[in-house]
């Protein structure tokens, strides 16, 4: 009987660790794309920072600056990776540069009855800040993040003996 027992919680504890690299290997292929900078945060070798190069069945594989680096799913604990975009910024911008360029021209027209250079500068020179501030405010996002749920197997002494148990936290 108490063998059946051991058996079966061994099995519980390694269908987790299984389980969490599935999970991590069918996330990774949703979210990230090749080419994509990656830290991964690992609970055996610390952080690596990379491009990634490939998905594969069991490993995760980045070109780092050292050179390739292959991770297994089962040790990864985050994923981020870093957006850097500047789509957004721009379109802010030239909508911002719009909004201030419309009463300068109307001004300019007033004055010399030419105001669409003025109204273009205005819009340009909008549309360029929004750029450089979206593109100077990249941030890593966390794409993956292990779960925190953690099953585990308890022997205490007692007075007839040993008692055993499961323990689960998340």
């Amino acid at each position: 009987m108490t063998r059946h027992i051991a058996a079966a919680l061994a099995l519980t504890v390694f269908m987790g660790s299984t389980a969490s690299a599935q999970d991590a290997r069918s996330t990774l292929e949703n979210k990230a794309r090749k080419g994509d900078r990656l830290t991964v945060e690992m609970y055996d070798r610390g952080t690596i920072q990379g491009r990634l190069v490939s998905a594969g069945e069991d490993i995760l594989t980045l070109e780092t600056v050292g050179g390739p680096a292959t991770i297994p799913y089962s040790s990864i604990d985050r994923v981020k990776r870093r957006k850097n975009g500047v789509l957004l910024g721009t379109l802010i911008g030239l909508g911002t540069g719009i909004a201030l360029g419309i009463p300068a021209k109307m001004l300019v027209d007033n004055e010399t009855g030419d105001g669409t250079p003025t109204l273009l500068t205005i819009a340009a020179i909008g549309a360029g800040a929004g750029m450089a501030v979206d593109a100077a405010l990249s941030v890593n996002r966390t794409i993956y993040r292990r779960s925190t749920a953690k099953i585990g197997f308890q022997l205490a002494p007692s007075p007839r003996g040993v008692a055993a148990g499961v323990r689960a936290t998340w």
